[in-house]
């Protein structure tokens, strides 16, 4: 059973609905900084990785486009003509 630190996990819950650490720290009123070490502190206590950095949202976006879309791209564009 996990002792969670529900002081912590309000913030993780915020980010997952707002969507972002900044968007969080609007609602909280809090700086983006002092969400970011929360999220980061429940993490490291749960040693679950719950919040995706945006360098990783950004690569599983275009792979995601990338999929969709390769299917799609005409041989002649693929060979660069």
């Amino acid at each position: 059973m996990h002792s969670w630190n529900w002081s912590d996990l309000r913030y993780v819950l915020t980010v997952a609905r707002e969507g972002s650490a900044a968007a969080a720290a609007r609602v909280l009123m809090v700086n983006h900084s002092t969400v970011v070490r929360r999220v980061r502190a429940f993490e490291a206590r749960s040693g679950v990785r719950v919040v995706a950095s945006a360098l990783v949202k950004s690569l599983r976006a275009k792979r995601a486009l990338f999929e969709e879309v390769q299917p799609q791209e005409p041989a002649d564009a693929a060979a660069g003509g």
